[in-house]
């Protein structure tokens, strides 16, 4: 049965779950967007490395790729050469690891309001 209290719970609950999904999905793209600033900056005004199968290399382009090497999806419709190479792996690593661990975050908070909700 459900009483006022258990109603307004799940309500503050779901808004809750709502709040942080949204801000990891934001940290997340934060951080691919400070990572396709420093491909930016590595590829036009330090020269350390390029990218390859890239046509147009523009900010949105950069930004794409380094959303998906972020999420480690991978799609290799374009490749780093250089420096840039290194650059690739260990943003390919932070992103599946704060994925991972965002992930992870998110299954023990909702671990704990789940089962209050139910009840």
């Amino acid at each position: 049965m459900l009483t006022r209290n258990s109603v307004w719970f799940e309500k503050r609950a779901m808004l809750w779950i709502t709040v942080l999904m949204t801000g990891i999905i934001t940290l997340h793209v934060l951080e691919s967007t400070l990572y396709a600033a420093g491909y930016w900056i590595g590829l036009n005004y330090l020269d350390i490395g390029g990218f390859e199968r890239m046509t147009d290399v523009n900010f949105m382009n950069v930004l794409y790729y380094s959303i998906v090497t972020y999420s480690s999806l991978g799609l290799g419709d374009a490749y780093p050469t250089e420096h840039l190479k290194f650059m690739t792996g260990i943003q390919a690593l932070n992103g599946f690891l704060a994925i991972s661990c965002s992930a992870s975050v998110m299954f023990v908070w909702m671990k704990g309001y789940l089962p209050q909700i139910r009840r």
